[in-house]
């Protein structure tokens, strides 16, 4: 090699645009993959093929956007971009600033503000993922913009409490799979619609038929959307359904009916505290807590997570018939309160459910799963470890599988008095 051949060589090796400069093609588009989003904006510059190379790269990082000019810089540069957020740092007027490429002007203010956020996005087809809490989306129609994001699947609007909109809107967006909308307030609908639409190739009116999301939908959190109604039995049959958020909703249900063996087949985890679903966290009567619990634990059997269902305690409500307080006056509580809570037992991977006090007073268990054949249950095994040390344990409610009727009450609290003042 000469020494003017070993000086360029050095030269290109030396000066990384040069070195970027030598590659090309689809090896090219693989390596832009692996770098920064602001790193594959700046080198879109290297060259022509290069800043092709940007426009047709798929970008998976999730970018923050909290100014216009970084929003019309990536819709310029990465088209393929697939996802975004919106913050508490995002001018909330972003979408709403017009640009030189927008002179289309309308009579209608609203139609304006619609055609200003729908025209910023024109070009980014390709979100998979967009967070915006607290969102800028405000007096914008939804329905119009979400046409825009045909291959969506994630959609996090938590906190957008001035955002007027409907369920329906999300209509279009056929291949959401994870929704979240806590604290919307003025998210309005019914589930049903989310689930179901009218058969066109049925003359039936009342002919209905599932929608994608009904087959695609694993996330759905609507907790805090308060005009938002619909049953707990919409839910029943998702088949890939496994978080379900209906806190503080007006979706209705009952956990003694509603939810079914076979039912509900690949939920994680539900929150459900709501007045509106019975045995979500008070029930009116003891009779009720056998179906309340068998559906409870069905959820919880299935699960992988530690707590699967929210509220996690199940109650006696005051306003019960069945309810009652100690008979003596008290100005501290004590194992000897009625075990009106519920609490869930498992023992060796057995589940079952018992009334307590969660004071030191609980009742016998109520088992769900069946005892281990007998091999399993022989003295030494571990199931008979376990299950013998769990039933050493006892309390003043032992020998009761409910609580006690205020006349057993009130006989098993004299019972423990006298046996207190023999041991003094």
């Amino acid at each position: 090699m000469t020494s003017e051949e070993d000086d360029s060589a050095t030269s290109t090796h030396n000066d990384p645009q040069s070195a970027l400069g030598c590659l090309h093609g689809e090896f090219l588009h693989q390596s832009l993959q692996f770098l920064d989003w602001r790193q594959i904006v700046s080198v879109r510059r290297v060259s022509s093929s290069w800043n092709h190379a940007v426009s047709e790269t798929v970008v998976e990082e999730q970018i923050d956007i909290p100014t216009r000019q970084v929003l019309r810089l990536i819709q310029k540069s990465l088209p393929n971009l697939h996802s975004l957020s919106f913050d508490q740092r995002t001018d909330p007027d972003i979408l709403l600033q017009e640009d030189d490429d927008y002179h289309d002007e309308k009579e209608n203010d609203a139609d304006d503000v619609n055609g200003l956020a729908i025209q910023q996005f024109s070009e980014l087809r390709h979100f998979r993922c967009v967070h915006a809490h607290p969102s800028p989306l405000r007096n914008i129609n939804l329905s119009n913009l979400f046409r825009h994001w045909p291959y969506l699947q994630s959609l996090n609007l938590h906190g957008n409490e001035d955002l007027e909109w409907n369920l329906s809107d999300l209509s279009s967006l056929i291949h959401l799979k994870d929704i979240r909308l806590i604290n919307n307030y003025h998210l309005r609908g019914d589930t049903w619609d989310l689930f179901h639409k009218k058969d066109k190739d049925s003359n039936d009116d009342e002919q209905w038929v599932p929608t994608a999301l009904y087959y695609n939908l694993e996330i759905l959190d609507i907790s805090g959307c308060t005009p938002v109604t619909g049953r707990l039995r919409h839910f029943a049959k998702l088949p890939k359904l496994q978080w379900l958020g209906i806190n503080r909703t007006g979706v209705k249900g009952d956990l003694r009916t509603d939810i079914r063996r076979g039912e509900f087949s690949s939920l994680q985890g539900i929150g459900l505290c709501s007045r509106s679903v019975y045995g979500a966290n008070t029930i009116d009567s003891v009779a009720d807590a056998h179906p309340v619990m068998k559906a409870r634990l069905q959820i919880m059997k299935q699960s992988k997570w530690e707590s699967p269902i929210w509220p996690l305690m199940v109650y006696l409500s005051p306003e019960s018939p069945d309810y009652h307080e100690r008979p003596e006056q008290r100005l501290y509580t004590s194992e000897r309160d009625p075990p009106f809570s519920i609490e869930v037992v498992l023992v060796a991977g057995r589940f079952g459910w018992r009334w307590s006090n969660y004071l030191g007073g609980f009742c016998d268990t109520h088992w769900v799963d069946p005892e281990p054949d007998r091999e399993t249950h022989e003295k030494g095994s571990d199931y008979w470890d376990e299950i013998t040390a769990f039933q050493a344990q006892a309390s003043m409610f032992s020998g009761f599988l409910d609580p006690p009727t205020p006349q057993e009450y009130r006989q098993l609290c004299e019972d423990h008095t006298v046996r207190e003042s023999t041991r003094i």
